[in-house]
């Protein structure tokens, strides 16, 4: 046997899937969609800041490369303000030698130039070491006089390239050369002279460690702020250099420098570091800018490492920033993210609960309705055989179940009776519920008083039967009332999970609503039994008290009427005989005969009172009109009388209540309502006769005045109600203190026709 405890709830069957498509719940229960909230948060939290520190870094990247090529364009800048600022320099200087040169081929004669070179030396930043003139195999003819040891120098020796016409430009060559016992290296650049002096050359001197171009390439390493700076010739040989042990020495990059001299292009370039054609680790960037005034070249030079150390601290700064901006950010996102973790939780636990709730509220809504549907349809009627039927069809319809019934106790034998039946007739016809001391399982629910799930034959022995099919089974509801059990109800179902938990609370609560509507429908067919043969026993006492008044009235007419007749009469005789004697026992007789007289209708007012003749002899109408006329004329109170009315259509028996109640009607007007005026009006009406009495007295309040209950005048009026109720019909009392006071009877027209 399995309780309401027992069972479990509905299992769903799973819809198929098509082969190699993962179903949502294995997709939830991947490693990052099965971890926490939290956890995705930061798996998520890392992912963004890597593509923005990605960004950053390419950002940083983009920022390096410009500045990387800025940096080299301020190198070729810088060399290119360098190589314009020498030749404006040296090109004046040179200029400055073709003037004196032209001199010369001019004036003929050496000595005519001498002033122009005492001059140019004075004056010339740039030949700081003298001005000279000479000739074909090198001598020098003629010097300005601050600098008379130039005429002593061989410049054939030590400057034989400047006769060399394939490395000159404009006209105008240069060399470098060390003289014996002089530390610093000279510089000479030398203009041809024409005409009858062809071969001979005007020729100036400047040294490499205090000349003009020699601050220029100083000037240039502080501007550049690394590295060296040379002025290297179309062979590479430095000419000036910040480094002074490069001097007159073959550069570090001859093969490159020959290219760049052969390309003539102002340009800035990176390349594996070397020296004297060895390689060295790193690389170099250099600025090249060659001279357009002498076949000379501005190099200036440095490590890449030097050279970029700005792109390498922006590097270091940046992705340090970075670093420090997203570790912060990391943690205040974390931090937040956990606060949002908390709100997250809090917010699906309160949704949850929320859901929960709700869920209940709509679990609940569909309990009360369902109770307030069961209530309803037992409350429409008291008749026990249609509150069953209708709680029965509506149980069905709740629990959407096919059949059911309802077995009631009976209080005799306390054996359980069919009384309700819905669906199938073979499902319910058990033998076993005829004896209570069966181990039927409907006896033990009516024993127990909660419902239980019956499935087994063992439970009970319809479940085998062929009718009921392999699965089905019911649940055996108690009906109870004040913790009384009542009586059964079975409710079919083909599945053994289609009873919930909430299922068995609705059934177990509708069965102490149609328990208790099975209880009151039982005391209103008790009270409806005991209320007839109340009414029984009424109309035998009212019978039996019209027949003793009819016997009572009958003795005294024939029996005690007759002797006040007789009696009437002899006094009669006595009068006449006595005339004669004397007028004395004459007046005590008439005294005699008067009291006689009034004594007989007196009886016969108490006779008429007790059952009137009329009504026997003429009827309802007759005897209405003739009490009334009688009372109320002797009390001096008008009255009109209406009748429609056919007489035979009420039995003498409900002739006589009316008959009565009317009495009692007319008695009240004279004793109680100070009225004038009255009237009185039968009819008949649409199958019911209506009786109304009304007058224009003082009137009364009606319900205050029935409250009084055991008072003379509330008895009367009860007592008319009671005999209208008897007759089946309606009793009704308008009234108003000072607006007088109406009764209404309507019966039944054929009532107690038979009777």
């Amino acid at each position: 046997m399995q309780s309401s405890d027992q069972r479990s709830q509905k299992d769903a069957s799973p819809k198929e899937r098509a082969p190699g498509v993962p179903s949502f719940k294995s997709i939830i229960t991947w490693p990052f969609f099965g971890r926490g909230l939290l956890y995705r948060l930061l798996i998520a939290e890392i992912i963004v800041f890597l593509l923005l520190f990605a960004g950053g870094v390419i950002l940083t990247g983009h920022m390096a490369h410009s500045l990387r090529n800025n940096i080299k364009q301020e190198r070729l800048l810088l060399g290119k303000a360098i190589a314009d600022d020498l030749d404006a320099s040296l090109g004046n200087a040179a200029v400055e030698l073709q003037q004196v040169a032209v001199q010369y081929e001019s004036a003929g004669d050496i000595r005519q130039v001498q002033g122009s070179l005492d001059m140019l030396a004075d004056i010339s930043s740039v030949f700081g070491q003298g001005v000279a003139v000479a000739d074909k195999a090198g001598r020098v003819l003629i010097a300005d006089r601050r600098h008379p040891g130039l005429a002593e120098i061989d410049l054939s020796q030590y400057a034989p390239s400047l006769w060399d016409q394939t490395g000159q430009t404009n006209n105008v060559t240069a060399a470098a050369f060390r003289i014996i016992g002089t530390a610093i290296p000279w510089v000479a650049i030398s203009v041809p002279v024409g005409g009858q002096h062809d071969g001979e050359r005007v020729v100036g001197i400047l040294d490499t460690a205090s000349s003009y171009p020699a601050q220029v390439v100083n000037r240039a390493v502080g501007l550049g702020g690394s590295g060296h700076a040379d002025i290297v010739d179309a062979r590479g040989i430095d000419l000036f250099s910040t480094e002074p042990e490069h001097l007159l020495v073959g550069a570090d990059h001859p093969t490159l420098y020959k290219r760049l001299f052969a390309q003539n292009n102002a340009t800035v370039t990176e390349f594996p570091q070397e020296e004297k054609g060895a390689p060295l680790p790193g690389t170099h960037l250099m600025a090249f800018v060659p001279l357009k005034s002498l076949p000379w070249a501005v190099s200036i030079g440095t490590t890449t490492s030097q050279a970029f150390s700005p792109v390498g601290r922006l590097w270091y700064y940046s992705l340090g920033i970075l670093a420090v901006l997203s570790g912060l950010a990391f943690l205040a996102t974390t931090f937040i993210g956990r606060r949002l973790v908390q709100l997250s939780n809090t917010s699906m636990v309160m949704t949850r609960e929320l859901a929960e709730a709700q869920d209940e509220l709509v679990s609940r809504n569909q309990y009360l309705s369902a109770l307030n549907s069961i209530s309803a349809t037992v409350n429409q009627s008291l008749n026990l055989e249609d509150v069953l039927m209708e709680a029965t069809k509506k149980v069905l319809e709740v629990t959407e179940t096919e059949a059911g019934c309802v077995l009631l106790n009976d209080r005799d034998d306390g054996r359980l009776r069919l009384a309700s039946q819905v669906g199938s007739s073979s499902l319910f016809d058990c033998p076993h519920t005829a004896s209570p001391v069966t181990s039927c399982v409907c006896y033990r629910v009516l024993r127990v008083g909660h419902p239980l799930v019956v499935n087994d034959p063992l439970q009970c022995p319809l479940i085998g039967n062929r009718a009921w099919g392999q699965n089905t089974h019911f649940v055996a509801v108690p009906l109870k009332a004040k913790d009384k059990a009542l009586g059964v109800m079975n409710v079919v179902c083909s599945n053994h999970n289609c009873f919930t938990e909430e299922d068995f609370k609705l059934l177990e609560s509708i069965g102490r609503h149609v328990g208790l509507a099975v209880e009151n429908s039982i005391l209103y067919r008790d009270a409806r039994q005991k209320e007839e043969v109340r009414g029984q026993l009424l109309n035998a006492v009212i019978t039996a008290q019209e027949d003793e008044r009819k016997r009572v009235s009958r003795d005294f007419h024939d029996g005690f009427g007759q002797t006040l007749t007789g009696l009437i009469m002899s006094i009669e005789s006595a009068e006449v005989a006595a005339s004669t004697d004397g007028p004395t026992i004459k007046d005590k007789l008439a005294k005699a005969r008067t009291v006689a007289v009034r004594a007989m209708e007196d009886m016969r007012k108490l006779l008429q009172n007790l059952r009137s003749p009329v009504l026997d002899e003429a009827g309802l109408a007759a005897a209405v009109r003739s009490y009334a006329a009688s009372n109320l004329e002797a009390a001096r109170i008008g009255f009109t009388f209406e009748v429609a009315f056919l007489n035979g259509s009420l039995s003498p028996a409900a002739e006589t209540a009316v008959f009565r109640i009317v009495q009692e009607a007319v008695h009240n007007i004279i004793k109680h309502s100070g009225a004038r005026a009255a009237r009185i009006q039968l009819k008949v009406e649409t199958g019911k006769i209506i009786v109304v009495v009304e007058d224009d007295g003082q009137g009364f309040d009606v319900a205050a005045f029935m409250g009084k209950g055991g008072s003379t005048q509330s008895l009367g009026l009860i007592s008319m109600r009671e005999r209208a109720t008897a007759l089946g019909g309606t009793f009704n009392i308008n009234s108003r203190k000072g607006q007088g006071t109406q009764v209404i009877i309507e019966v039944p027209k054929d009532n107690g026709g038979d009777k």
